[in-house]
């Protein structure tokens, strides 16, 4: 397996292919736009939340072990803030490139036929993370209307995370848009 700074490639050799090293031109984390730089505060709020978390599952065990008085609602309370994790730190994996890579197929295409396909993967998962926006936002706005809460010992309302769903979708379909740009734009310039 090859580490490059774009992504981890697997190729039989293990070698760096040409996409390995063209990895790198088609990140962009420090392009300094305002989709960038909201991508990665996104992405540290989630490294937050991932702490919170830890140390709520932590004080929970120690508190249900040590002193036998857990912490109600830890388990729904964790499962709604890995939703924000995920889905808050999705576009900023995109953004570096961070995604795994397996060019088993592509690295014996020629380049100009691997960045098209790279083109044409990129174009059908900004549409599958429209689908899920879509579909996501209508069940985020009901969970809304209604205001759904948990079911347990401590109601937690369980819109917040239904909205993050189609939020952080948007933000990966945004930029796996934004990559597919990239890519085409590559192909088209001559050099």
């Amino acid at each position: 397996m090859v580490k490059s700074k774009g992504c981890s490639i697997l190729n039989q050799s293990n070698e760096p292919t040409e996409l390995a090293a063209d990895a790198e031109k088609f990140s962009s984390p420090a392009d300094g736009t305002q989709t960038t730089r909201f991508i990665t505060f996104l992405n540290e709020v989630s490294g937050y939340v991932l702490f919170f978390m830890m140390l709520l599952i932590t004080v929970d065990v120690t508190g249900r072990y040590v002193f036998s008085s857990p912490i109600p609602g830890t388990l729904e309370f964790t499962e709604f803030l890995i939703v924000f994790v995920v889905f808050f730190s999705m576009a900023y994996v995109q953004l570096t490139k961070r995604h795994i890579c397996v060019e088993l197929l592509t690295q014996r295409l020629p380049r100009r036929v691997a960045d098209g396909f790279a083109v044409v993967v990129l174009l059908i998962a900004t549409v599958f993370f429209l689908l899920v926006c879509w579909q996501s936002w209508h069940a985020g706005i009901s969970s809304l209307e209604y205001r759904e809460a948990s079911d347990g010992l401590v109601q937690i309302p369980v819109y917040p995370p239904k909205l993050a769903i189609p939020f952080g979708s948007a933000l990966i379909a945004l930029q796996l848009l934004r990559d597919a740009w990239k890519r085409f734009r590559s192909l088209i310039t001559p050099g």
